[in-house]
Parts: structure tokens; C-alpha cells; sequence
């Protein structure tokens, strides 16, 4: 299941990229920006076509920035799900801790509670 989520987030990262791509430069090149209204305003129109300017380039910073985001969650999400196929466990922790434990054990009652007489009468009765 989470293979096929990592293909198909693979597929919206393209699609979304390319659609990006696609919009900016509409955008950004064939879009007519300009204002006709400050025509007779040339201090104006280039005080306009400045602010656009540094506009442009902080928006194509962040959509640069939120597309390589998108790559690297991507990237971590190929790697989790390769990476379930590799690991095998043969048996659970807590199994192994059972097999550890001999009974009467209590893991947690507190050591310092205990004396040592008690620690050797437990051992013995278990024996």
C-alpha cells in the first residue's frame, strides 16, 4: 500500500511541477503587466515595473523553494518504502524478553526496595 501512495505522490510531484513551470511562465513572460494608466507617468510606471520586478523574484525563490520541498518528501517516502521490503524480524522484542525472564521475575518492582536476602530467596525458590 505504501508503495503505490509513493508512486502516485511521484505522479502529483510531476504533474504539479510541470504545471508550475507551465503557469510561470505564463505568467511572469506573456503576461502584460504593465499598467496603462501610468502611461503618462514615466517616474510612476518605472516605480511600478521595479516593485514587479523584485516581486518576481521572491515569488519564484518560494515556488523553487516549496518544489525542492516536495522533491525531498518524495525522496524520503521512496526510501521508507523500499525499505519495508528489506527488513525481516523473526520474532518480537517482547517474546525475546519473555524467554529472558524466569518466572517470578518482576521488572518493575524497584531494585533498591529489595534486600539482598530477598534477591537470594527469590533466586532459590526459583531454582
Amino acid at each position: 500500500m505504501v508503495k503505490w501512495y509513493t508512486f502516485f505522490y511521484w505522479i502529483d510531484m510531476l504533474v504539479s511541477t510541470t504545471t508550475t513551470i507551465i503557469f510561470s511562465i505564463q505568467w511572469f513572460v506573456f503576461t502584460d503587466h504593465s499598467l496603462p494608466e501610468l502611461a503618462d507617468q514615466p517616474e510612476k510606471l518605472r516605480e511600478h515595473d521595479s516593485s514587479f520586478n523584485s516581486e518576481k523574484i521572491v515569488s519564484i525563490v518560494i515556488l523553487c523553494l516549496l518544489r525542492i520541498i516536495h522533491v525531498y518528501f518524495a525522496c524520503i517516502m521512496t526510501a521508507y518504502a523500499s525499505s519495508l521490503g528489506k527488513s525481516h524480524y523473526s520474532k518480537l522484542a517482547s517474546d525475546i524478553d519473555e524467554e529472558l525472564n524466569f518466572p517470578g521475575y518482576d521488572e518493575m518492582a524497584d531494585v533498591n526496595d529489595h534486600t539482598e536476602s530477598d534477591h537470594v530467596r527469590l533466586l532459590s525458590k526459583n531454582q
